[in-house]
């Protein structure tokens, strides 16, 4: 049997539960054929330090890098950083949803069209948290345009099929929004 038609073979689950035999590579189950792959994924003590390194630095980020413009040296609001992030948030799991869900239902051509403008809109939140972060001048008119869009996507989702799984891309929607048009305290 080659690796072509083995995906073809029918799995029960006495297969499956079969496969915590300690001799299941010396006797298979009849119809099936042992395979053993192996793949190593990082090891070592250079590994382990490049991860240290790398969570250190995403820890920096997320407490203090963010809210110090690396141009200027000025802090950032508080309220900027979250609406950023939420806003970052939203459009990186939306855009795995589409895919996703979509996927689940089948790749017809309406599903195909929606999911390109729908990832589409993902990129330019992505893009307007990460310039909004930066401190461009259109970051902020970006992260507000865009938190407003879900607003109505989620309201839209509601009315029209009664998607209740909509409402906390809406509510984080309405928490960005919130944060960045807020005034600065001072």
């Amino acid at each position: 049997m080659d690796a072509a038609t083995l995906w073809q073979v029918p799995v029960t689950y006495g297969a499956i539960g079969g496969t915590q035999a300690p001799d299941l590579m010396q006797y298979p189950p009849r119809g099936f054929r042992p395979i053993t792959r192996r793949v190593r994924i990082g090891h070592g003590a250079a590994r382990l330090r490049d991860f240290m390194r790398w969570t250190t630095a995403l820890h920096t980020n997320l407490t203090t890098g963010p809210t110090t413009d690396p141009t200027t040296g000025h802090r950032r609001r508080p309220a900027a950083v979250v609406a950023s992030v939420l806003v970052a948030l939203i459009a990186a799991v939306g855009g795995y949803g589409a895919i996703y869900f979509t996927g689940l239902e089948g790749w017809d051509g309406i599903g195909v069209s929606f999911v390109v403008a729908y990832e589409f809109l993902s990129l330019i939140g992505l893009l307007a948290a990460i310039a909004h972060l930066r401190g461009h001048r259109l970051g902020r008119p970006a992260v507000v345009l865009y938190a407003t869009w879900i607003i109505y996507f989620t309201l839209y989702k509601l009315i029209a099929f009664q998607e209740l799984q909509a409402i906390p891309f809406g509510v984080l929607a309405a928490i960005a929004l919130a944060c960045v048009i807020r005034p600065p305290a001072r």
